[in-house]
């Protein structure tokens, strides 16, 4: 079964053309580098790389399984931007009403700054002199000039 961590260790050689760069780039010995190839050029039952005076070259094949995982990299790399970190982020819609002048000259103003630092956070204002309901979730905020009932 392949292992797809031992395509990132293939990916650096590739990139850096000898075992002892890709290990500085992973942050692991040497040895583990040569043992991940070991491990890949196995399962897939073919010669990733050529040893020359210049360094480690792809075969043909290499080239293919270097192509390959650049694109399951991106992918990688794109679920973690799209999904990383979801459940902390804030995000979402939030409802907050208040009287006019309020939402006109102290609330909207702020609001500009608030999408700037959380630009997944949309705030629906809702500019009602009547008091909605927090509990029946006609809003989620209320900012009122009085005490609450």
């Amino acid at each position: 079964m392949l292992d797809w961590d031992d395509l990132r260790f293939y990916l650096a050689i590739a990139r850096h053309g000898s075992l002892s760069a890709a290990a500085k780039e992973l942050g692991v010995a040497q040895s583990t580098v040569g043992r991940r190839l070991a491990s890949l050029e196995t399962t897939l039952g073919v010669r990733l790389l050529n040893r020359t005076p210049e360094g480690y070259v792809p075969t043909l094949a290499g080239e293919e399984v270097r192509r390959q995982s650049e694109m399951v990299e991106a992918e990688a790399q794109a679920l973690l931007r799209n999904v990383g970190g979801r459940d902390t982020r804030m995000a979402g819609t939030v409802r907050v009403t208040c009287a006019e002048t309020v939402a006109t000259h102290v609330l909207a103003p702020c609001l500009a700054s608030l999408h700037t630092l959380h630009p997944d956070i949309s705030i629906d204002l809702i500019p009602n002199p009547r008091e909605l309901s927090l509990s029946m979730r006609e809003a989620d905020i209320s900012v009122r000039l009085k005490a609450p009932d």
